[in-house]
């Protein structure tokens, strides 16, 4: 499966923690799960044009909300 740089990057992530990550070069990004290392890469040096020394991923699950049934 081919997916072009916008396709692999979907936005920036912008918070508090994110912005002190911004004070030592490192930036956030929501991509797009199908895409492995190599592919995050190449989008970011593609449509920023910067090399790229590393990229950390990570997975997060959303939280499980309990709902009370009406009775």
């Amino acid at each position: 499966m081919n997916l072009c740089a916008h396709d692999i990057i979907l936005r920036p992530i912008v918070t508090e923690h994110t912005m002190r990550g911004m004070q030592q070069r490192k930036y956030t990004f929501k991509v797009a799960k199908s895409a492995n290392k190599i592919q995050i890469k190449g989008a970011v040096e593609e449509l920023f044009g910067v090399k790229i020394s590393k990229v950390n991923t990570l997975n997060c699950k959303g939280r499980y909300v309990r709902h009370r049934s009406e009775r």
